[in-house]
Parts: structure tokens; sequence; C-alpha cells
């Protein structure tokens, strides 16, 4: 495939960036670095989890409602973004929100009436979150939520895998300074997040292993055109 040189700059930026970022925390996990994780406290985890709960309501809000806030940069971001959503709170789309809390509701009820149920008989709960994509997919198809409604909706997906780019380790002076800082903050977090929920559901954890498969994961990602791999505080709660 054939780029201009603005796509091309900017592909290689992220290739390159996460190629870096990727091979340090490759890097890490060889050296078996990773016992500086052990320090880190329970009151630090525990931390983590109360603001996970604080940004997942405050990220998803958004999406809830239908509203596309300003984006903030400010130190204090989970306050400054309150405060962008509540200045178009009037622009809220209220058959998003009607999606949304019935989805909310829906789920709830199977997870805490039905499934427990239905786990006595076939030991498989029911997968509501599967049902009710499948359902939203055909009805939002066939309703044209978008075009009629302007319900956001994912749009198109492109088919196959991005063709591989080879990194073009001239841009790696460049992006060193900002890679290091990625791969550092990016695998302390995802670490983090692992303990944290090691430590909830009692699994036991290697660090040095982690962070080989994170840095093998995004090196072999980076030739696919892929950003750094790493966890996230209000992703993977909602997930969890």
């Amino acid at each position: 495939m054939n780029y201009t040189g603005a796509e091309y700059a900017k592909l290689q930026t992220a290739v390159v960036g996460t190629f870096a970022a990727s091979a340090m925390i490759l890097t890490v996990g060889i050296l078996r670095l990773g016992f500086f994780m052990r320090y880190m406290s329970d009151a630090m985890l525990k931390g983590f989890t109360a603001a996970a709960a604080v940004q997942v309501v405050v990220s998803q809000l958004p999406l809830l409602l239908g509203i596309q806030p300003e984006r903030s940069n400010s130190h204090f971001r989970i306050v400054a973004s309150l405060i962008n959503q509540f200045k178009v709170i009037k622009s809220t789309n209220f058959v998003t929100l009607g999606i949304s809390i019935g989805s909310i509701i829906i789920l709830y009820l199977v997870k805490e009436f039905v499934n427990p149920r239905v786990k006595k008989k076939i030991r498989v709960p029911l997968p509501i979150e599967l049902i009710m994509i499948v359902i939203s997919l055909l009805v939002s198809k066939f309703a044209k939520f978008n075009e009629q409604l302007q319900v956001a909706i994912v749009g198109e997906v492109p088919r196959g895998l991005p063709s591989p780019l080879v990194p073009d380790f001239g841009f790696l002076p460049a992006m060193l300074p900002a890679a290091i800082p990625v791969g550092l903050v990016g695998g302390v977090v995802t670490m983090s997040l692992a303990k944290m929920y090691c430590l909830e559901f009692q699994y036991s954890y290697d660090f040095n292993e982690d962070f080989a498969i994170l840095g093998v994961s995004s090196l072999v990602s980076s030739f696919f055109q892929c950003f750094f791999a790493c966890g996230a505080l209000a992703r993977n709660s909602v997930v969890v």
C-alpha cells in the first residue's frame, strides 16, 4: 500500500513508538525486574479500586446520555469532565438514554435472578450480554437508529488485518522519549490492575512472566499498526 508523506509519518510514529515501549517492557520481564511490583501496598490497590469506580461512572456517562462533551486535558480531568458534561446535558439523546437504562435493567435482572436459576439446571449462565448485542445489532440495523434517531453506532468495521508495516527506526530517536514513559506507565498500571484482581479473586501471579507476555504481544502487534496494549481502570472495571 502506498502512503503519502504525512500518512507514513503518522503510521511510523505509532509503529515505532509501540515497538520501543513493547521492547522495554519485554526487557523488564526477561531481566526479571518485575519484583518491584511486590512493594505496591494493599492501600494503594484499594485506592485504585475506588478510583476505578469513580472513573467508570464519569467515563460512561456521555455514552449513556448520548452526548459529546468537550474533552479536558486538565490535571483535574474527572471534575473537568463532569463540568463539560453538564454544559451539554440539554443535548441528551433520550433514545440512547432509554436504550442504556433498559440494557442496565435487563442485565441486572438476568444476572441477579435468572442466571442463578439457570445455572442450577444446565450449569452454564445465560449469555445475556451476547444475546443483547445480537438483538441490538438487528434492531439498530432494521430500525435505522443512526439515520432516523441519531443513535451513535460503531459503523463499518474493516475486514481482515492491517497490512504489516516494518518499523522505520529512523523515527526511533524522536519517539524514544515518549515511548519510555508510555511503556513504564502502561506496564505498571496493567500490573497494578492484575494484582488488584488477583487479590480479589485469589489468583497467583508472576509479574516477570506477564511483563514478558505483555511485551511480546505488543511487540508483534506493532507490526500491524496497533498501539501499545495496557490495562485501563475504567474499561477493565466494566468488563470484570
